[in-house]
């Protein structure tokens, strides 16, 4: 009996040792990528400040265009990861300007031009995918400050009716009038009412449009499905149209929106056919896109977003090379078609990885033995069961 335990105890001092030497060896390793992506995150977030307007809205870049749902993006970058005072103050300050227009313009607020001190406007390319991407915005807000102020919470309602007058069928349409109902627009309002869902369990006064946010995204979870995704093919189509005709997703080597639209709903964390579908949707993405070196042929924007994608799907290498590739674009100067939506983007993938790279550091070596053996049993049993 005594050999055991000292047997024991010479195994668990060893143990000790092995895991002392073991989070050391992942603290150099991630300590200098923790560094990397919270200045790259800050560096986004001074450059989305800078493009302020002193009425409050953020322009696309450095014209005097203001893309509503580009800003919402860009502000949510500011709230995300280390907010400081100075990024609560810009977010909060375009929340001001978004509310008012958005009363002005009944829910449904255009793109504004100013040229010569002459602002023009042009209608909203999605009203749906404007109106979700502003409410998860003021959700973002309210869970940093703990209130959300009375012109916020009107128009948190007001973008609850206007999505709800969108809606047919569990899904939402671009517009009134409109018959098309497009998947990424549709995975950006099933978001939103999982944040007004979120919202309704930390701040009091919620709990109706909590519960009501949570019954529509589990119509539109349902509706995708049913409706959308395409299991004989293995894909989501793009979107449908009134009479229940797919808007079909034929072309898989097609960057946007055929490609794109696979791993869209990966980029906000819902995997609407299960995990493993969208780690299979995802593998086959990167199979025929080099997304990461931004080596596709005839796209121009950034499409940030995507990192995001690997990020959730725990595939950290590629996000890093997308930063590398990212930080040599700016090399030049942020140039069009940068703006401050994709600044958000990075911001917010930034932040995500930052977290990441702290979860793995805190982790013991028989913590992510056991996190191994487990992902190989389901890697197993994934390949069995398609097998």
């Amino acid at each position: 009996m005594i050999i055991l335990v000292m047997a024991g105890l010479v195994m668990f001092f060893c143990y000790r040792q092995a895991d002392a030497v073991y989070r050391e060896e992942k603290a150099k390793l991630y300590l200098p990528k923790t560094e990397r992506v919270r200045a790259m995150a800050e560096t986004e977030k001074e450059w989305i400040r800078t493009r302020q307007g002193s009425d409050g809205r953020l322009y696309m870049n450095g014209g005097g265009t203001t893309n509503p749902y580009f800003a919402c993006l860009a502000a949510q970058g500011l709230l995300s990861g280390h907010v400081s005072e100075a990024d609560l103050k810009a977010a909060g300050h375009y929340i001001d300007w978004h509310c008012q227009k958005f009363v002005e313009w009944k829910g449904e607020v255009p793109d504004f031009s100013v040229e010569d001190n002459v602002e023009s406007t042009e209608k909203p390319d999605s009203v749906d995918a404007y109106v979700a991407v502003f409410l998860s915005l003021l959700c973002r807000k309210a869970e940093i400050t703990g209130s959300i102020s009375e012109a916020e919470s009107g128009a948190l309602s007001q973008g609850m009716r206007k999505l709800d007058e969108l809606t047919a069928g569990g899904l939402t349409s671009v517009r009134e009038g409109d018959s098309r109902f497009y998947l990424m627009d549709n995975i950006e309002v099933l978001a939103c009412y999982r944040d007004i869902q979120s919202l309704g369990e930390k701040l009091d006064g919620f709990d109706e449009s909590a519960k009501e946010a949570g019954n529509r995204a589990e119509e539109t979870e349902t509706a995708i499905r049913d409706k959308i995704w395409n299991p004989e093919a293995f894909r989501y189509e793009v979107g449908m149209q009134d009479e229940g005709k797919a808007i079909e997703a034929a072309k898989l080597d097609r960057f946007y929106p055929d490609g794109v639209v696979q791993v869209y709903g990966t980029v906000y964390g819902k995997y609407l056919t299960g995990r493993h579908d969208a780690e299979k949707l995802y593998e086959r993405f990167c199979d025929t896109f080099s997304w990461e070196t931004m080596g596709v042929d005839g796209v121009s924007f950034y499409w940030s977003e995507l990192a995001m994608a690997a990020v959730e799907l725990g595939d950290l290498e590629r996000a890093e090379i997308y930063l590398d590739t990212y930080e040599k674009c700016m090399e030049d100067g942020r140039k069009y078609p940068l703006h401050v939506g994709t600044a958000g983007w990075m911001a917010k993938t930034c932040a995500r990885m930052e977290e990441i790279y702290g979860e793995r550091m805190k982790s013991s070596l028989l913590q992510d033995i056991g996190s191994s053996i487990v992902k190989r049993g389901k890697q197993w049993s994934a390949m069995m069961t398609a097998g």
